[in-house]
Formats: C-alpha cells, structure tokens, sequence
C-alpha cells in the first residue's frame, strides 16, 4: 500500500478552512482562504477547481461538465 505524500499540509489546511467558510456562507472568504492554499501549492488540482465551480458555475453544472477548459485553465497557470 503506497501512502499519498502530502506535499504542503499548510495547503491542505487552506482547503478544508475555505470548504467550511464556503458551507457557512462566507463565499469571499472561502475564496481568500483557497487561494493562498493555491499559492503555497500552485499545481493543486482541488483547490483550483473549488474556486472555479463558484467562479464558473457553468463549467461544472448542468448538462456537461467542461474538462477541456479545466484543463486549459491549469495550462495557464489559473
């Protein structure tokens, strides 16, 4: 059984504090907190995508979720 390494666990924490602002309401916070843990781990691909389902709701909900532009997005470096 491999262990998955946890590269930043200040990221990580940055995560879970924006999930429960986000749960609670505070949805700038939330963003706050979830972009200083993109900060600290740039090429984390859950936080990224946090901020972008509420940013682009569209892209994410409805009739199809859109990979390709996900994907474009973390080409960009967004």
């Amino acid at each position: 059984e491999t262990e998955k390494v946890i590269k930043h666990p200040e990221a990580l924490e940055y995560f879970r504090r924006g999930l429960v602002l986000y749960q609670a309401g505070n949805v700038g916070e939330a963003m706050a907190a979830w972009r200083d843990g993109v900060a600290i781990e740039p090429d984390n691909f859950n936080i990224r995508k946090q901020i972008w389902a509420v940013e682009h709701p569209e892209k994410f909900y409805g009739d199809k979720v859109d990979y390709e532009w996900q994907r474009k997005q973390m080409e960009n470096g967004l």
